[in-house]
């Protein structure tokens, strides 16, 4: 399976594991900018992908409506590490 299918299925993963759990719609997908252009995405399932100079390479982070983009948005890395490798 290539890095941009497996990106794609850790971030689908993330999404169905927040919408159990949350109410709130995603407003976005935060990534280092790095990691958007590899992905080469503007937006997955409807949802943007923003580029984050302060989100380390290798991860990816779910922003909410209830979180309004605070700092406590929900971290949705894999936990099948070296996902987005």
């Amino acid at each position: 399976m290539s890095a941009v299918a497996k990106n794609l299925e850790a971030i689908q993963k993330a999404i169905v594991r927040h919408n159990g759990n949350c109410k709130a719609p995603l407003i976005e997908i935060r990534m280092h900018p790095f990691e958007c252009e590899r992905l080469d995405f503007e937006e997955f399932r409807g949802i943007p992908i923003r580029g984050d100079d302060d989100m380390p390479t290798g991860r990816f982070r779910l922003v909410c409506s209830a979180q309004h983009g605070d700092d406590d948005s929900v971290d949705a890395v894999s936990r099948e590490r070296k996902v987005l490798a």
